[in-house]
C-alpha cells in the first residue's frame, strides 16, 4: 500500500496478509497534527507492523511444525496412513 496515493481523510485497511492473517492499516494524517498526535499515529503504525511480523513468523513456524508432525504420524501408522489421506 506504500506506492498508492491514499485519500488523507480516511484510515485505510487492506486485505489480510496470506501468512500473518493481519490486515495492513494506513492511518490518516490530519491537518495541523500535533506532535503528540503524530507520535501516537506513528506508534500505532509501528505496532501494527510489529504484530504482522510477529504473527507471520509464528504462523510459518506452526505450519512447518504441523507438517512435520503429520508426516511423522503418517509414517508411524504405516499402511493405515494410506486410509487417512
Amino acid at each position: 500500500m506504500d506506492d498508492i496515493k491514499l485519500d488523507r481523510r480516511y484510515d485505510w485497511v487492506g486485505p489480510p496478509d496470506k501468512t500473518s492473517k493481519i490486515r495492513p492499516v494506513r492511518l490518516r494524517r490530519v491537518d495541523n497534527e500535533s506532535s503528540e498526535e503524530e507520535a501516537y499515529r506513528v506508534a500505532r503504525q509501528d505496532l501494527s507492523e510489529w504484530n504482522s511480523a510477529f504473527w507471520k513468523y509464528h504462523n510459518e513456524l506452526f505450519d512447518s511444525k504441523k507438517a512435520e508432525f503429520v508426516a511423522a504420524k503418517k509414517q508411524s501408522l504405516g499402511r493405515l496412513g494410506q486410509l487417512i489421506d
